[in-house]
């Protein structure tokens, strides 16, 4: 057992010590098919001021311990991150927001995961 197991004066990590890998904007714009303004927020991720990395809901939902197959409900959709997250590991998703076009955003972008991930295929 330690006697001081915190250490004030010891140097603090100044870095991004949970780096979560993220998709650039111009890719997430091509990947919904955006054929201009690739680098622009509004295209990409349908001007929503939140979103994070798909690989954020993936850890919460492993670390979660639900079964695959379970249900993951997001009441805040925005960009739909989670319900793709959840349909990647083998869950079934629902989301909600109270923004229609953030809705309408997640439909797309669902849509367009899917279709790519099917390309991807073969």
């Amino acid at each position: 057992m330690l006697d001081k197991p915190y250490d004030p004066d010891k140097p603090k990590c100044i870095g991004n010590a949970w780096f979560i890998p993220y998709t650039p904007t111009s890719k997430l714009s091509k990947n919904i098919g955006a054929n201009q303004d690739h680098n622009y927020r509004k295209v990409s991720r349908g001007d929503h001021p939140a979103t994070f990395p798909m690989q954020l809901p993936e850890q919460c939902i492993k670390f979660s311990g639900i079964k695959k197959g379970s249900l993951v409900y997001d009441p805040f959709v925005g960009t739909g991150t989670t319900v793709i997250a959840a349909h990647s590991l083998g869950m079934r998703a629902i989301g909600t927001d109270i923004d229609g076009e953030y809705i309408k955003f997640s439909k797309k972008r669902f849509k367009a995961e899917i279709a790519n991930k099917q390309k991807n295929l073969f």
